[in-house]
């Protein structure tokens, strides 16, 4: 195990040197006044001091994750962000000499440590989320491309571009069968066949999609899409050249990688795809 201190921050990095996660751990407690001896209007008031002492940590402490997470923002890739590390709940000092009773206000001023600490992985999920060009579950995007299909005969060639997630793809088919390639915006390709509205890769069936008048839907492992589709078709059957646009919805799923990191037990913080 090392310990990296964090410049300007009450709070040190625990680094697994085994390759466990980094943990960030706040440490900006103002000690308690001791309860020990004190009963009657002297006890109340030192214990009511220590409670806005706490409850001034919790301010403190609540700038010192707006700050991590903020930093977290501006990272460019999963390395960085598993080096940022992730925060843990900090345990403060009790009072000595506290009562049950005594302890239980102090604790619920805790609480807001845990709720903080909650909150703020969440927003730190979302950011590697994104890093990792993965969407969250039930996020709702636009969804628009634009596209032109040459045919000749019974054979097809087509090219796509979306306008939303910066992807292209080009295609040809014959027969009914179409395949298509593609590169996002990340640099990643892919390629699948298409025949009757689904999509096979060598995966499996990708996504399964209806066409019908102005409409289509779209549903695959991960997201369900609709939307509208106009289109411009020149020529016959033995020469036509179609320009079309779509815009949609698309709604995120469960996607399959949360999935198999949660059946797996793995570390969402020190893997990676």
């Amino acid at each position: 195990m090392r310990i990296e201190t964090i410049p300007g921050a009450a709070a040190a990095r625990f680094v697994d040197e085994a390759g466990g996660a980094i943990e960030v751990v706040w440490n900006g407690f103002r000690p308690p006044a001791s309860l020990e001896g004190l009963s009657g209007e002297a006890r109340t008031a030192v214990h009511r001091a220590n409670l806005a002492r706490r409850k001034l940590d919790l301010a403190d402490y609540e700038r010192f994750l707006d700050r991590h997470v903020e930093e977290a923002r501006r990272l460019r890739t999963v390395d960085e962000d598993i080096a940022h590390g992730r925060p843990k709940i900090p345990e403060g000092p009790w009072e000595p000499g506290a009562t049950m009773s005594e302890r239980q206000d102090l604790a619920s001023v805790n609480q807001g440590f845990v709720h903080d600490t909650t909150k703020a992985i969440l927003d730190l999920v979302e950011i590697r989320s994104k890093l990792e060009a993965r969407r969250m579950p039930l996020d709702v995007g636009l969804e628009a491309s634009v596209g032109l299909k040459v045919r000749v005969g019974d054979r097809m060639v087509g090219a796509e571009a979306s306008l939303t997630d910066g992807s292209v793809a080009g295609s040809y088919g014959a027969g009914g069968v179409v395949g298509k390639c593609w590169l996002d915006e990340a640099g990643k390709t892919g390629c699948a066949a298409i025949a009757g509205g689904a999509k096979v890769s060598s995966g499996g069936i990708e996504s399964l999609e209806i066409s019908t008048g102005l409409g289509y839907a779209r549903a695959s492992r991960e997201s369900v899409a609709a939307g509208v589709k106009v289109g411009r078709t020149i020529g016959g059957d033995a020469f036509s050249v179609r320009a079309e646009a779509k815009v949609g919805l698309n709604v995120q799923l469960l996607d399959a990688e949360t999935v198999r990191r949660a059946l797996s037990n793995e570390d969402f913080w020190t893997k990676k795809r």
